[in-house]
């Protein structure tokens, strides 16, 4: 399944704030602080609708990262096992709503479900439960985070 060109710019973020952090590893932690800085995706714009406090959240986020225990200098971070399994529930969950491209809003639903991220939304009164059905209304909505193919050089 393709990824949208903003997963792909979240995926390089959550990458670039490992390393910065000194991170061994890029968890979904870092993915959620990527996609924080991308203000116009999908999920950034779900997680508006929550009423969130992005600034608050984004504090809670970097906090996290600040305080990890891997960290140290060196070698080129991995993807962690959370951050990869999060990656194949986004895909999962994007197949279910039969969309052919994962999209911030299915990598959101799934960080939401990753037991760290959840406990800092459930702090900030979002839960994934209340993502999904917000993701599920609009899809039915036919509303997504549009995908460029560069092949065809057309938008999905």
């Amino acid at each position: 399944m393709r990824m949208t060109g903003i997963v792909l710019k979240c995926a390089e973020n959550a990458r670039k704030i490992a390393t910065e952090s000194k991170s061994h590893f890029v968890g979904p932690e870092h993915l959620l602080a990527g996609m924080l800085d991308i203000p116009p995706s999908f999920g950034a714009t779900i997680l508006r609708r929550t009423a969130i406090d992005f600034g608050k959240l984004a504090d809670d986020v970097r906090k996290l990262l600040t305080n990890r225990k891997d960290r140290g200098a060196g070698t080129e971070p991995a993807a962690s096992e959370a951050y990869k399994t999060v990656v194949q529930s986004a895909v999962q969950k994007a197949g279910e709503l039969g969309q052919s491209h994962v999209g911030t809003e299915h990598l959101l639903w799934s960080m939401a479900s990753d037991a760290q991220l959840n406990e800092i939304f459930s702090l900030h009164g979002v839960h994934s439960a209340e993502i999904g059905k917000m993701l599920v209304r609009l899809a039915a909505e036919g509303r997504r985070e549009p995908f460029f193919d560069p092949v065809a050089k057309t938008w999905e």
